[in-house]
């Protein structure tokens, strides 16, 4: 008879000590999964917000570049031709004309009381273009 050592994979039943071990190992094993997990998720939230705020600005780039222009907050002046009703919108920085629009019921009024303080200004009995000196 002849014979030859070789290595096999035999089905070998587990001590209890074996088996108190292994669900030791695997209870660790579960808990580092969690929190890989977690941070994989915290990770993947990063870099979701981070890549939505870049693709929002390439799109605002993107407007702008395309429309040739871009919205700004400016300073403005409201000008009024109380005679015409009219109100006109003046950016300072520019002097371009904004708005030209028809003036307000209430921006009337106010041309209205305007006039009122103006002719009460004026000395009874004085021409309002004389020189009172």
């Amino acid at each position: 008879m002849l014979s030859k050592e070789v290595v096999r994979s035999v089905k070998c039943t587990l001590t209890a000590a074996e088996i108190e071990a292994g669900g030791r190992d695997l209870a660790r094993k579960i808990g580092t999964l969690a929190q890989l997990e977690d941070s994989k998720k915290a990770a993947t939230s990063q870099y979701k917000s981070e890549i939505d705020r870049v693709s929002a600005e390439i799109r605002s780039l993107g407007l702008k570049v395309a429309n040739g222009y871009e919205f700004r907050e400016l300073t403005c002046d409201t000008i009024y031709d109380f005679d015409l009703k009219r109100a006109s919108v003046i950016c300072r920085s520019t002097g371009e004309v904004v708005e030209t629009r028809i003036m307000t019921a209430q921006e009337v009024q106010l041309s209205l009381e305007f006039e009122a303080q103006a002719d009460a200004a004026v000395e009874p009995g004085q021409d309002v273009g004389q020189d009172s000196g």
